[in-house]
């Protein structure tokens, strides 16, 4: 009798199994030959305009065509930037000493390999200009605004000539940034 029931329990399980990889294998097929064969004559358009599996380009919003005095490494590291480029209200700036400088950075968490490559040039690049790094803060996660704030208080209170300042939410900290300048 157990044998009879075991295998009467194995069927539907197996019937199961069986249904749910066609439902899943189902959605990895193609299309047909004859589609196929048409979408092998057509150029890459259709992958450029957003099918499957593409990236879609976006352009950023560059009212002032900012990004045509850059580099085209640097255009494309702007690809769906979602913030207005504008000039940098920075870019006359002159420190009011002479050297040495010192800076501070306030940072994203260092959760990726393209983050921690930034930091470390960035690093790399202060200590090649001879400027300290007198202070060095991350927040411990990404929606942590609160504290990367508290971060950035606590950087101005250190008084480095100048701040690396990577908000987590660009918009919340405005107010905060503006008190400083």
């Amino acid at each position: 009798m157990t044998k009879h029931n075991s295998s009467r329990t194995r069927l539907p399980m197996l019937l199961s199994g069986v249904a749910t990889a066609a439902l899943l294998l189902s959605g990895c097929t193609g299309n047909g030959a004859e589609e196929n064969d048409a979408a092998g004559a057509a150029d890459d358009s259709a992958v450029q305009a957003g099918s499957c599996g593409s990236i879609p380009e976006m352009t950023p919003n560059d009212p002032n065509t900012l990004l045509g005095e850059m580099s085209e490494e640097v255009q494309a590291a702007y690809q769906g930037y979602p913030y207005e480029v504008k000039k940098s209200q920075w870019q006359d700036w002159k420190p009011d000493h002479d050297g040495p400088y010192t800076a501070a950075m306030v940072t994203d968490p260092p959760t990726n390999p393209f983050q921690v490559a930034l930091y470390e040039s960035m690093r790399n690049t202060l200590a090649e200009n001879d400027v300290e790094l007198i202070a060095e803060y991350a927040p411990a996660s990404h929606a942590d605004v609160p504290q990367q704030l508290q971060q950035f208080e606590e950087a101005i209170s250190q008084d480095p000539d100048i701040i690396f300042f990577l908000p987590l939410a660009p918009d919340s900290t405005s107010r905060c940034s503006c008190q400083c300048s």
